[in-house]
Protein backbone atom coordinates (compact mmCIF):
# COMPACT_ATOMS: atom_id res chain seq x y z
CA UNK A 1 0.00 0.00 0.00
CA UNK A 2 0.95 3.69 -0.23
CA UNK A 3 0.72 6.69 2.04
CA UNK A 4 -0.57 9.68 0.97
CA UNK A 5 1.69 11.98 2.94
CA UNK A 6 4.70 10.88 0.87
CA UNK A 7 3.58 12.45 -2.14
CA UNK A 8 5.00 15.73 -2.18
CA UNK A 9 5.20 17.61 -5.03
CA UNK A 10 8.46 18.77 -4.09
CA UNK A 11 8.44 21.16 -7.85
CA UNK A 12 7.33 24.03 -6.19
CA UNK A 13 10.12 24.36 -4.40
CA UNK A 14 11.95 24.74 -8.10
CA UNK A 15 9.02 27.10 -8.97
CA UNK A 16 9.50 29.04 -5.86
CA UNK A 17 13.07 29.60 -7.30
CA UNK A 18 12.47 30.46 -10.96
CA UNK A 19 10.22 33.52 -9.70
CA UNK A 20 12.28 34.61 -6.76
CA UNK A 21 15.06 34.64 -9.65
CA UNK A 22 13.30 37.99 -11.26
CA UNK A 23 14.82 40.56 -8.97
CA UNK A 24 13.67 43.70 -10.17
CA UNK A 25 14.83 46.97 -10.28
CA UNK A 26 14.13 49.49 -6.39
CA UNK A 27 11.64 47.57 -4.24
CA UNK A 28 8.84 44.90 -5.79
CA UNK A 29 6.32 43.16 -3.44
CA UNK A 30 4.23 40.15 -5.04
CA UNK A 31 1.53 38.31 -4.04
CA UNK A 32 1.57 34.51 -4.41
CA UNK A 33 -1.77 32.69 -5.62
CA UNK A 34 -2.72 29.25 -6.32
CA UNK A 35 -6.76 28.32 -7.17
CA UNK A 36 -6.76 32.13 -6.51
CA UNK A 37 -6.20 31.86 -2.83
CA UNK A 38 -3.41 33.20 -1.24
CA UNK A 39 -0.67 31.35 -0.38
CA UNK A 40 2.34 33.47 0.03
CA UNK A 41 4.12 36.67 -0.67
CA UNK A 42 8.20 37.88 -1.92
CA UNK A 43 9.84 40.79 -1.39
CA UNK A 44 12.38 41.93 -3.86
CA UNK A 45 15.27 44.44 -3.69
CA UNK A 46 18.11 45.99 -5.61
CA UNK A 47 20.77 48.11 -4.86
CA UNK A 48 23.68 49.98 -5.81
CA UNK A 49 26.53 48.25 -4.32
CA UNK A 50 30.21 46.78 -4.33
CA UNK A 51 32.35 43.86 -4.35
CA UNK A 52 35.77 43.03 -4.17
CA UNK A 53 36.16 46.76 -4.30
CA UNK A 54 34.23 46.93 -7.54
CA UNK A 55 31.10 48.51 -8.67
CA UNK A 56 28.31 45.94 -8.41
CA UNK A 57 24.19 45.55 -8.18
CA UNK A 58 22.98 43.52 -5.19
CA UNK A 59 19.77 42.09 -5.34
CA UNK A 60 17.73 40.44 -2.61
CA UNK A 61 14.62 38.47 -2.54
CA UNK A 62 12.64 36.88 0.46
CA UNK A 63 9.73 34.55 -0.21
CA UNK A 64 7.66 32.78 2.01
CA UNK A 65 4.50 29.89 1.42
CA UNK A 66 2.34 29.05 3.58
CA UNK A 67 -0.12 26.26 2.59
CA UNK A 68 -1.34 22.56 3.08
CA UNK A 69 -0.29 19.56 1.96
CA UNK A 70 -2.32 16.11 2.11
CA UNK A 71 -3.91 18.37 4.82
CA UNK A 72 -1.09 19.11 7.05
CA UNK A 73 0.38 22.80 7.50
CA UNK A 74 3.65 23.30 5.43
CA UNK A 75 5.76 26.18 5.41
CA UNK A 76 8.25 27.50 2.72
CA UNK A 77 11.04 30.21 3.60
CA UNK A 78 13.33 30.87 0.43
CA UNK A 79 16.05 33.83 0.77
CA UNK A 80 18.64 34.66 -1.54
CA UNK A 81 21.12 37.66 -2.16
CA UNK A 82 23.05 37.75 -5.22
CA UNK A 83 26.07 40.46 -6.54
CA UNK A 84 26.42 41.00 -9.86
CA UNK A 85 28.86 42.96 -12.40
CA UNK A 86 27.14 46.21 -14.54
CA UNK A 87 26.98 43.03 -17.33
CA UNK A 88 23.89 41.39 -15.31
CA UNK A 89 26.93 38.64 -14.66
CA UNK A 90 26.94 37.59 -10.84
CA UNK A 91 29.53 37.22 -8.77
CA UNK A 92 28.49 35.87 -5.58
CA UNK A 93 25.19 34.25 -4.60
CA UNK A 94 23.77 33.20 -1.06
CA UNK A 95 20.69 31.47 -0.12
CA UNK A 96 18.71 29.83 1.82
CA UNK A 97 15.93 27.52 2.25
CA UNK A 98 13.99 26.47 5.11
CA UNK A 99 11.02 23.82 5.74
CA UNK A 100 9.86 21.59 8.21
CA UNK A 101 12.56 22.39 10.65
CA UNK A 102 15.04 21.58 8.13
CA UNK A 103 17.61 24.10 5.98
CA UNK A 104 19.63 24.39 3.40
CA UNK A 105 22.44 27.15 2.58
CA UNK A 106 24.42 27.80 -0.45
CA UNK A 107 27.14 29.88 -1.28
CA UNK A 108 28.15 30.53 -4.81
CA UNK A 109 31.45 32.22 -5.90
CA UNK A 110 31.38 32.63 -9.77
CA UNK A 111 34.59 32.76 -11.82
CA UNK A 112 35.37 32.98 -15.32
CA UNK A 113 35.37 29.31 -16.11
CA UNK A 114 33.74 27.54 -12.40
CA UNK A 115 31.49 27.70 -9.84
CA UNK A 116 32.45 27.09 -6.08
CA UNK A 117 29.64 26.43 -4.23
CA UNK A 118 29.38 25.68 -0.57
CA UNK A 119 26.79 23.51 0.72
CA UNK A 120 25.26 22.75 3.89
CA UNK A 121 22.35 20.98 4.22
CA UNK A 122 20.22 20.47 7.58
CA UNK A 123 24.21 19.88 9.11
CA UNK A 124 25.49 18.10 6.33
CA UNK A 125 28.54 20.07 4.64
CA UNK A 126 29.81 19.78 0.69
CA UNK A 127 31.88 21.46 -1.68
CA UNK A 128 30.66 21.28 -5.07
CA UNK A 129 32.07 22.63 -8.39
CA UNK A 130 30.57 23.31 -11.34
CA UNK A 131 32.14 23.96 -14.51
CA UNK A 132 30.71 26.68 -16.99
CA UNK A 133 30.26 25.41 -20.52
CA UNK A 134 32.49 27.27 -23.05
CA UNK A 135 30.58 30.07 -24.91
CA UNK A 136 27.35 30.01 -22.52
CA UNK A 137 26.15 33.49 -20.85
CA UNK A 138 24.59 33.23 -17.04
CA UNK A 139 23.14 35.89 -15.31
CA UNK A 140 21.16 36.38 -12.25
CA UNK A 141 17.61 37.43 -13.72
CA UNK A 142 17.16 37.01 -17.50
CA UNK A 143 13.96 38.45 -17.33
CA UNK A 144 15.91 41.36 -16.33
CA UNK A 145 18.72 41.20 -19.10
CA UNK A 146 15.58 40.93 -21.75
CA UNK A 147 14.10 44.40 -20.43
CA UNK A 148 17.29 46.15 -20.98
CA UNK A 149 17.18 44.94 -24.13
CA UNK A 150 14.38 47.27 -25.27
CA UNK A 151 11.98 44.45 -24.92
CA UNK A 152 11.64 44.12 -29.23
CA UNK A 153 8.95 42.00 -29.68
CA UNK A 154 10.80 38.64 -31.11
CA UNK A 155 14.11 38.86 -29.43
CA UNK A 156 14.83 34.91 -28.14
CA UNK A 157 17.94 34.80 -25.93
CA UNK A 158 19.64 31.45 -23.99
CA UNK A 159 20.85 32.03 -20.50
CA UNK A 160 22.00 29.50 -17.73
CA UNK A 161 21.21 30.33 -14.20
CA UNK A 162 21.98 28.73 -11.21
CA UNK A 163 19.63 26.94 -9.08
CA UNK A 164 20.48 26.47 -5.95
CA UNK A 165 17.69 23.61 -5.07
CA UNK A 166 19.85 21.46 -7.24
CA UNK A 167 22.85 23.25 -7.48
CA UNK A 168 22.82 22.60 -10.76
CA UNK A 169 22.70 25.36 -13.94
CA UNK A 170 19.94 25.12 -15.53
CA UNK A 171 19.18 26.51 -19.13
CA UNK A 172 17.02 29.19 -19.94
CA UNK A 173 14.94 30.09 -22.62
CA UNK A 174 13.81 34.45 -22.83
CA UNK A 175 11.25 35.58 -25.52
CA UNK A 176 9.70 38.80 -26.30
CA UNK A 177 6.10 37.81 -27.22
CA UNK A 178 4.22 41.27 -27.97
CA UNK A 179 1.30 42.97 -26.64
CA UNK A 180 -1.50 41.06 -24.83
CA UNK A 181 -4.32 41.60 -22.78
CA UNK A 182 -4.67 40.24 -19.67
CA UNK A 183 -6.73 40.13 -15.89
CA UNK A 184 -4.43 41.27 -13.39
CA UNK A 185 -6.73 40.88 -10.45
CA UNK A 186 -10.09 42.29 -11.43
CA UNK A 187 -9.10 44.22 -13.89
CA UNK A 188 -8.25 44.36 -17.75
CA UNK A 189 -4.72 45.54 -19.13
CA UNK A 190 -2.38 45.64 -22.28
CA UNK A 191 1.24 44.20 -20.81
CA UNK A 192 4.05 43.46 -22.84
CA UNK A 193 4.81 39.11 -22.19
CA UNK A 194 8.06 37.90 -22.04
CA UNK A 195 7.99 33.87 -22.04
CA UNK A 196 10.92 32.39 -20.05
CA UNK A 197 11.42 28.61 -20.38
CA UNK A 198 13.05 26.35 -18.26
CA UNK A 199 12.97 22.91 -17.45
CA UNK A 200 10.30 22.77 -15.24
CA UNK A 201 8.07 24.94 -17.61
CA UNK A 202 6.79 27.67 -18.83
CA UNK A 203 6.50 31.11 -16.35
CA UNK A 204 4.69 34.21 -18.14
CA UNK A 205 5.93 37.45 -17.01
CA UNK A 206 3.31 40.70 -17.97
CA UNK A 207 5.00 44.15 -17.65
CA UNK A 208 3.61 47.12 -18.19
CA UNK A 209 4.78 49.55 -21.30
CA UNK A 210 7.78 51.19 -18.72
CA UNK A 211 8.98 47.33 -17.93
CA UNK A 212 7.52 46.90 -14.45
CA UNK A 213 6.20 43.93 -13.71
CA UNK A 214 2.18 43.40 -13.42
CA UNK A 215 1.46 40.09 -13.12
CA UNK A 216 3.72 36.65 -13.52
CA UNK A 217 2.23 32.79 -14.13
CA UNK A 218 4.52 29.88 -13.16
CA UNK A 219 4.59 26.36 -13.13
CA UNK A 220 2.15 24.58 -10.96
CA UNK A 221 -0.23 27.09 -12.26
CA UNK A 222 0.78 29.36 -9.79
CA UNK A 223 -0.23 33.41 -10.30
CA UNK A 224 1.72 36.08 -8.69
CA UNK A 225 0.13 39.82 -8.60
CA UNK A 226 2.36 43.21 -7.86
CA UNK A 227 1.46 44.75 -5.14
CA UNK A 228 2.34 47.88 -2.84
CA UNK A 229 2.08 49.26 0.60
CA UNK A 230 -1.17 51.27 -0.77
CA UNK A 231 -2.79 47.74 -2.40
CA UNK A 232 -4.73 46.03 -0.05
CA UNK A 233 -3.48 42.69 0.68
CA UNK A 234 -5.77 40.28 -1.57
CA UNK A 235 -6.72 36.74 0.05
CA UNK A 236 -8.48 35.77 -2.97
CA UNK A 237 -8.82 36.62 -6.67
CA UNK A 238 -12.21 35.21 -7.47
CA UNK A 239 -11.24 35.53 -11.69
CA UNK A 240 -8.59 32.69 -10.63
CA UNK A 241 -10.66 30.09 -8.69
CA UNK A 242 -11.24 26.77 -10.79
CA UNK A 243 -14.70 26.95 -12.81
CA UNK A 244 -17.60 25.47 -10.24
CA UNK A 245 -15.60 26.06 -7.23
CA UNK A 246 -17.68 26.10 -4.47
CA UNK A 247 -17.85 30.27 -2.91
CA UNK A 248 -17.81 28.71 0.51
CA UNK A 249 -14.51 27.20 0.17
CA UNK A 250 -13.10 30.82 -0.40
CA UNK A 251 -11.97 30.75 3.78
CA UNK A 252 -10.41 27.18 3.34
CA UNK A 253 -6.34 27.23 3.02
CA UNK A 254 -4.89 25.53 -0.48
CA UNK A 255 -3.67 21.61 -0.38
CA UNK A 256 -1.10 22.24 -2.45
CA UNK A 257 -0.73 18.23 -3.63
CA UNK A 258 -4.74 18.52 -4.42
CA UNK A 259 -4.11 21.74 -6.04
CA UNK A 260 -1.60 20.33 -8.66
CA UNK A 261 -2.69 16.67 -9.26
CA UNK A 262 -3.60 15.43 -12.43
CA UNK A 263 -7.29 14.05 -12.82
CA UNK A 264 -7.71 11.41 -15.37
CA UNK A 265 -11.00 11.63 -17.75
CA UNK A 266 -11.68 8.26 -15.78
CA UNK A 267 -10.29 6.72 -12.48
CA UNK A 268 -8.46 4.01 -12.31
CA UNK A 269 -9.02 0.91 -10.30
CA UNK A 270 -6.40 -0.92 -8.26
CA UNK A 271 -3.52 1.33 -10.23
CA UNK A 272 -0.87 -0.61 -8.04
CA UNK A 273 -1.86 -3.86 -9.79
CA UNK A 274 -1.13 -2.62 -13.61
CA UNK A 275 1.05 -3.81 -15.10
CA UNK A 276 0.15 -1.69 -18.78
CA UNK A 277 -1.03 1.67 -19.15
CA UNK A 278 -1.60 3.80 -21.98
CA UNK A 279 -2.76 7.87 -21.78
CA UNK A 280 -2.70 10.59 -23.69
CA UNK A 281 -1.63 13.60 -22.72
CA UNK A 282 -2.51 17.10 -24.33
CA UNK A 283 -1.47 20.63 -23.40
CA UNK A 284 2.17 20.50 -22.67
CA UNK A 285 5.46 19.87 -24.46
CA UNK A 286 6.95 16.07 -23.30
CA UNK A 287 10.20 15.73 -25.29
CA UNK A 288 12.34 16.01 -22.24
CA UNK A 289 10.84 12.98 -20.45
CA UNK A 290 11.92 9.49 -21.06
CA UNK A 291 11.20 7.27 -23.34
CA UNK A 292 13.13 3.93 -22.28
CA UNK A 293 12.10 0.21 -20.99
CA UNK A 294 9.95 1.97 -18.35
CA UNK A 295 7.91 3.79 -21.08
CA UNK A 296 7.47 4.74 -24.74
CA UNK A 297 6.62 7.95 -25.46
CA UNK A 298 5.28 8.98 -28.85
CA UNK A 299 3.61 12.34 -30.65
CA UNK A 300 1.31 12.57 -32.77
CA UNK A 301 0.43 16.85 -33.23
CA UNK A 302 -0.50 17.88 -30.05
CA UNK A 303 -1.27 14.43 -28.54
CA UNK A 304 1.30 12.63 -26.24
CA UNK A 305 0.66 9.02 -26.14
CA UNK A 306 2.80 7.26 -22.98
CA UNK A 307 2.30 3.42 -22.56
CA UNK A 308 3.81 2.38 -19.50
CA UNK A 309 4.80 -0.93 -19.12
CA UNK A 310 7.51 -1.40 -16.75
CA UNK A 311 10.27 -3.72 -16.41
CA UNK A 312 10.73 -6.70 -13.68
CA UNK A 313 13.32 -8.88 -12.58
CA UNK A 314 13.91 -11.70 -14.82
CA UNK A 315 12.58 -14.83 -13.90
CA UNK A 316 14.92 -17.69 -13.92
CA UNK A 317 18.01 -15.69 -14.53
CA UNK A 318 19.08 -13.51 -11.26
CA UNK A 319 22.05 -11.18 -12.33
CA UNK A 320 24.46 -11.23 -9.43
CA UNK A 321 25.86 -7.24 -7.83
CA UNK A 322 28.96 -7.89 -9.26
CA UNK A 323 27.61 -8.59 -12.75
CA UNK A 324 25.29 -5.86 -12.73
CA UNK A 325 27.85 -3.01 -11.41
CA UNK A 326 30.54 -3.95 -14.18
CA UNK A 327 28.08 -2.88 -17.24
CA UNK A 328 26.85 0.22 -14.90
CA UNK A 329 29.97 1.89 -12.39
CA UNK A 330 29.42 5.13 -12.49
CA UNK A 331 25.96 4.55 -10.98
CA UNK A 332 27.64 3.20 -7.88
CA UNK A 333 29.36 6.50 -6.92
CA UNK A 334 28.24 9.12 -4.86
CA UNK A 335 26.76 12.12 -5.60
CA UNK A 336 25.21 15.24 -4.36
CA UNK A 337 22.77 14.48 -1.09
CA UNK A 338 23.70 10.25 -1.62
CA UNK A 339 26.89 10.30 0.10
CA UNK A 340 27.24 6.06 -1.06
CA UNK A 341 30.93 6.17 -0.16
CA UNK A 342 30.00 6.91 3.40
CA UNK A 343 31.45 3.55 5.36
CA UNK A 344 27.88 4.39 7.68
CA UNK A 345 25.76 3.47 4.75
CA UNK A 346 28.47 0.75 3.32
CA UNK A 347 28.00 -1.40 6.78
CA UNK A 348 24.26 0.00 6.77
CA UNK A 349 23.85 -2.05 3.70
CA UNK A 350 26.28 -4.57 4.60
CA UNK A 351 23.61 -5.33 7.77
CA UNK A 352 20.31 -5.08 5.64
CA UNK A 353 21.64 -7.42 2.61
CA UNK A 354 23.31 -10.02 4.39
CA UNK A 355 24.52 -12.89 2.41
CA UNK A 356 22.53 -11.99 -0.52
CA UNK A 357 24.43 -11.48 -3.71
CA UNK A 358 21.64 -10.63 -6.40
CA UNK A 359 20.53 -7.43 -7.27
CA UNK A 360 16.64 -8.67 -6.96
CA UNK A 361 17.37 -10.04 -3.79
CA UNK A 362 19.60 -7.49 -2.00
CA UNK A 363 17.55 -4.61 -3.75
CA UNK A 364 14.59 -6.41 -2.31
CA UNK A 365 15.77 -6.19 1.14
CA UNK A 366 16.49 -2.41 0.96
CA UNK A 367 13.07 -1.17 -0.10
CA UNK A 368 11.68 -3.43 2.58
CA UNK A 369 14.62 -1.86 5.19
CA UNK A 370 13.44 1.40 4.26
CA UNK A 371 9.44 1.22 3.96
CA UNK A 372 9.63 -0.29 7.65
CA UNK A 373 12.30 2.67 8.74
CA UNK A 374 10.64 5.52 7.45
CA UNK A 375 7.65 7.62 8.46
CA UNK A 376 6.08 10.21 5.99
CA UNK A 377 6.12 13.89 7.27
CA UNK A 378 4.84 15.71 4.68
CA UNK A 379 6.09 19.17 6.02
CA UNK A 380 9.93 18.59 4.61
CA UNK A 381 10.17 20.44 1.73
CA UNK A 382 13.46 20.79 0.91
CA UNK A 383 15.69 18.43 -0.65
CA UNK A 384 18.22 16.41 2.21
CA UNK A 385 21.11 14.76 2.01
CA UNK A 386 20.60 11.11 3.22
CA UNK A 387 22.57 11.80 6.45
CA UNK A 388 19.68 13.61 7.43
CA UNK A 389 17.21 11.60 6.01
CA UNK A 390 18.42 8.88 8.00
CA UNK A 391 19.06 10.25 11.55
CA UNK A 392 15.37 11.89 11.36
CA UNK A 393 13.53 9.04 10.26
CA UNK A 394 10.62 10.61 8.42
CA UNK A 395 10.46 12.29 5.31
CA UNK A 396 8.16 12.48 2.04
CA UNK A 397 8.52 10.45 -1.12
CA UNK A 398 11.91 12.24 -2.17
CA UNK A 399 13.64 11.78 0.82
CA UNK A 400 12.42 7.63 0.74
CA UNK A 401 14.19 7.52 -3.04
CA UNK A 402 17.20 9.51 -1.75
CA UNK A 403 17.46 7.31 1.20
CA UNK A 404 16.87 4.44 -0.78
CA UNK A 405 19.45 4.87 -3.58
CA UNK A 406 22.05 6.19 -1.15
CA UNK A 407 22.01 1.87 0.04
CA UNK A 408 21.53 0.42 -2.73
CA UNK A 409 25.11 2.53 -4.20
CA UNK A 410 26.48 1.40 -1.05
CA UNK A 411 25.97 -1.76 -1.72
CA UNK A 412 27.28 -1.87 -5.12
CA UNK A 413 24.17 -1.73 -6.59
CA UNK A 414 23.83 0.54 -9.41
CA UNK A 415 20.76 2.44 -9.14
CA UNK A 416 19.36 6.06 -10.12
CA UNK A 417 16.78 8.61 -8.84
CA UNK A 418 13.35 8.73 -10.70
CA UNK A 419 10.62 11.31 -10.30
CA UNK A 420 6.77 11.72 -12.31
CA UNK A 421 3.16 10.94 -11.16
CA UNK A 422 1.52 8.05 -9.46
CA UNK A 423 -1.97 7.31 -9.27
CA UNK A 424 -3.96 7.28 -6.16
CA UNK A 425 -7.51 7.76 -5.44
CA UNK A 426 -8.62 8.23 -9.08
CA UNK A 427 -5.88 11.15 -9.46
CA UNK A 428 -2.46 11.25 -10.25
CA UNK A 429 0.13 12.91 -8.18
CA UNK A 430 3.85 14.25 -8.16
CA UNK A 431 6.04 11.15 -6.70
CA UNK A 432 10.01 9.98 -6.56
CA UNK A 433 11.56 6.55 -6.54
CA UNK A 434 14.75 4.46 -7.56
CA UNK A 435 15.26 2.52 -10.43
CA UNK A 436 18.29 -0.28 -10.07
CA UNK A 437 20.08 -2.12 -12.92
CA UNK A 438 19.73 -5.75 -12.60
CA UNK A 439 22.18 -6.55 -15.20
CA UNK A 440 20.37 -6.01 -18.24
CA UNK A 441 17.67 -3.41 -17.53
CA UNK A 442 16.58 -0.80 -15.06
CA UNK A 443 13.79 -1.84 -12.44
CA UNK A 444 11.74 0.28 -10.30
CA UNK A 445 12.03 0.41 -6.66
CA UNK A 446 9.58 1.95 -4.83
CA UNK A 447 10.00 2.31 -0.57
CA UNK A 448 6.93 3.92 0.17
CA UNK A 449 4.85 0.29 -1.06
CA UNK A 450 5.04 -3.17 0.56
CA UNK A 451 5.88 -4.21 -3.16
CA UNK A 452 8.84 -5.26 -4.64
CA UNK A 453 7.81 -4.00 -8.35
CA UNK A 454 6.63 -0.45 -9.41
CA UNK A 455 3.09 -1.12 -11.66
CA UNK A 456 2.02 0.63 -14.98
CA UNK A 457 0.48 3.50 -12.70
CA UNK A 458 4.10 5.20 -12.40
CA UNK A 459 4.85 7.30 -15.20
CA UNK A 460 8.44 9.01 -15.18
CA UNK A 461 9.29 12.56 -15.90
CA UNK A 462 13.01 12.47 -15.23
CA UNK A 463 15.77 10.36 -13.82
CA UNK A 464 19.52 10.79 -12.42
CA UNK A 465 21.31 11.82 -9.82
CA UNK A 466 19.10 15.19 -7.64
CA UNK A 467 19.97 17.47 -10.33
CA UNK A 468 17.97 16.02 -12.69
CA UNK A 469 15.71 13.50 -11.30
CA UNK A 470 14.46 16.57 -9.39
CA UNK A 471 14.42 19.06 -12.52
CA UNK A 472 11.71 17.64 -14.29
CA UNK A 473 8.92 19.61 -16.77
CA UNK A 474 5.72 20.20 -14.11
CA UNK A 475 2.66 19.19 -16.13
CA UNK A 476 0.37 22.19 -14.68
CA UNK A 477 -1.74 22.50 -17.30
CA UNK A 478 -2.30 19.11 -19.22
CA UNK A 479 -5.34 17.48 -19.78
CA UNK A 480 -5.27 13.58 -19.38
CA UNK A 481 -7.52 11.10 -21.04
CA UNK A 482 -6.63 7.06 -20.08
CA UNK A 483 -7.21 5.20 -22.96
CA UNK A 484 -6.39 1.71 -21.69
CA UNK A 485 -4.84 -0.38 -18.56
CA UNK A 486 -4.64 -4.33 -18.03
CA UNK A 487 -3.34 -6.50 -15.23
CA UNK A 488 -2.06 -10.10 -15.16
Amino acid sequence: MMSRPRLLPWMIICALWMMSALALSETTRLGMFLEGKRIGSSTYQSVEASYNGKSATKSSSNTTINALLMGESVELKLETATWTDPKGSPLLMRSSLSSGGKTQRVEAKFSAKSIRVDIDNAGTKKTKTIKIPAGSKIVDDPLQIIIQGGLKVGTKRKFLVLDPTSVSLQENEVKVVGKRKTRVGETDVEATVVEIQAPQGLTTAYLSSKGDLLKVEAPMNIVMLTETDKTPTRTIIPSERPVGSDPADNDKPVDIATATRLVPDKPIEDPASLTKLTIHLTGQQLKSIPNDDHQTVTQEGKVWTIDVHPTKFAIGRSYTIAQAARKMAAWTDPALNIPSDDVKFIRLAKKITGTRLTVRAASSEIRKWVYGYMKPNATMGIVRDANDVLDSKQGVCRDYAILTVTLLRAAGIPSRLASGLVSLDGNFYYHAWVEAWDGAKWIGVDSTTDRDQISAAHIKLAEGNVDKAFSFVVLGKAKMEVVEYSRK
